[in-house]
């Protein structure tokens, strides 16, 4: 029951998302001038279970602050292998009023997600794996070093809530170093 519930909010989401630049237009306004595309990746590591970790997506601006779009986790090690698909939704506040010329660059997040992940447990072959439906939130901050290059780092809570997969229902991925280009 929950799952279906989510898939419908995120469908809603995604049609509102989909139609505001063409709503905007037919009303007499226009999209905002920076609608655009951005592809971002970065390093870092998982805690329970500790992993390698590295993620990259792409986004879609639907405002100055909106963005939607898909993003791919691989957390990996000797003994665990995290593939975690999702479509993230993310919400980012503008500091670019502030006087500090440091602070108008910053750009703290929130960010959130449905999605799966596939888990596989001691890669040698002794333990089954599984895919269980996942969701993710994501508080973070980026520092614009040009207006298309930016530097982020973040927290990434994973949850799956309906069953365990093979003994994990949560893991926490830091994203230590990440990389944005929008164009």
């Amino acid at each position: 029951m929950f799952p279906s519930r989510t898939w419908l909010a995120l469908a809603g989401c995604l049609l509102a998302a989909s139609t505001w630049p063409a709503g905007a237009r037919a009303q007499g306004g226009s999209a905002p001038p920076d609608t655009h595309w951005s592809v971002h990746a970065g390093p870092g590591f998982t805690l329970s279970p500790t992993a390698f970790h590295f993620d990259f997506g792409a986004e879609y601006a639907v405002t100055p602050g909106l963005g939607i779009g898909p993003l791919m986790q691989i957390a990996a090690d000797d003994d665990i292998l995290i593939l975690a698909p999702t479509l993230n939704v993310r919400y980012g506040f503008d500091l670019s009023g502030s006087d500090d010329e440091f602070v108008s660059r910053l750009r703290p997040y929130v960010q959130g997600g449905i999605g799966l992940a596939y888990v596989e447990k001691d890669r040698r072959g002794r333990n089954p794996d599984d895919t269980e439906f996942l969701l993710n939130g994501v508080l973070g901050v980026e520092y614009a070093l040009t207006d298309e290059l930016a530097l982020g780092h973040g927290l990434m809570f994973n949850g799956m809530p309906a069953d365990d997969a093979v003994g994990e229902d949560f893991f926490l991925s830091w994203q230590l170093l990440t990389f944005r280009y929008r164009f």
